[in-house]
């Protein structure tokens, strides 16, 4: 059908509301894009803040120091100075033949360390005996001197090895669980031990005083030593004798390790994280029939804090 001239016409409104429509918008969208960015007042410089470095409140409250919990210590010359081991705990005079090499592993909180050692000597360990290994991550710090009660990874040279007489074996860096059994066990093969007992930092120990004959903590673990060293020793009914790898004193808080049967299952996993590392090693040597007996040499607690005065 033809559209007429009137026709057309009537389409002329809606051309030009299309029109402005779009005009509309175009413009919209023009002035959009012309407005200025707004200010990032984070970034912004500050013509006229001072140039000056900003430094922390300082104004804060300081924790109070450490107390001393071992007084007479911190005033001893020399072992000399120091109260005597209990004469019933004494070790014997000369040395015992057998090696009683005591390993404890510290990181950090000194007085829990300087109890567990003060506890060891009085149960009658030779200080000669202990060896502390220093694995707090801070290299040669504490050997200078640099760091102060204060600080959580502090340990005191002078008076571990001069007061009281042990060794100190120090990390090169921080080691995990696993790393510094590996360190212990590297030691006893390197001095050619067959043994060697390793403990907690953060326990202390007692010797049996209510037991009959008594015998101190020290000369119990000896026995634990002279019994494992029977031809004897955990041999069965038929002949066959088991291998021994761990003897445990309260749970490993006190252990004396085979250092051939540790060696020959390949040490300690580093791959196996915190805890689940001694499972690992004691699932293994129960896996290749290894008994792991438990002992009794003493009272063992685990603790969390220092008596407040260890005189």
């Amino acid at each position: 059908m033809p559209i007429s001239l009137r026709s057309r016409w009537a389409f002329l409104p809606l051309v030009l509301a299309l029109g402005a429509i779009s005009l509309y918008f175009l413009r919209l969208s023009i002035n959009r894009e012309a407005q200025p960015l707004p200010e990032d007042t984070h970034h912004a410089p500050d013509h006229d803040a001072p140039k000056v470095p900003v430094y922390k409140d300082i104004h804060r409250e300081i924790a109070p120091p450490l107390p001393e919990y071992f007084p007479l210590a911190a005033k001893a010359q020399s072992p000399a100075d120091l109260p005597p081991v209990p004469s019933w705990n004494k070790p014997p005079d000369p040395h015992v033949p057998e090696q009683t090499r005591l390993y404890i592993g510290f990181t950090r909180f000194w007085p829990l360390l300087q109890q567990v050692v003060v506890s060891y000597i009085t149960a009658g360990w030779p200080p000669e005996d202990i060896y502390v290994v220093e694995n707090t991550g801070t290299m040669d710090a504490n050997k200078r001197g640099l760091l102060t009660i204060q600080n959580p990874f502090y340990l005191d040279y002078h008076r571990l090895t001069k007061i009281l007489g042990v060794n100190i074996i120090s990390t090169p860096s921080l080691q995990t669980f696993a790393q510094l059994q590996n360190l212990y066990l590297s030691e006893a093969i390197t001095n050619n031990l067959t043994y060697y007992f390793w403990s907690h930092m953060d326990v202390a120990v007692h010797s049996h005083e209510d037991r009959a004959p008594f015998k101190s903590l020290y000369m119990r673990a000896v026995d634990v030593i002279r019994e494992t060293q029977s031809p004897d020793y955990l041999r069965e009914a038929n002949g066959v004798q088991q291998k021994w790898g761990i003897q445990f004193f309260a749970y490993d808080w006190l252990s004396m390790v085979n250092v051939e049967t540790f060696a020959s299952l390949g040490g300690w996993d580093t791959m196996v994280g915190y805890y689940g590392t001694d499972c690992d090693m004691y699932s293994r040597l129960s896996m290749n029939n290894v008994a792991q007996p438990v002992q009794d040499a003493g009272m063992i607690y685990d603790v969390t804090t220092s008596l407040d005065d260890l005189e």
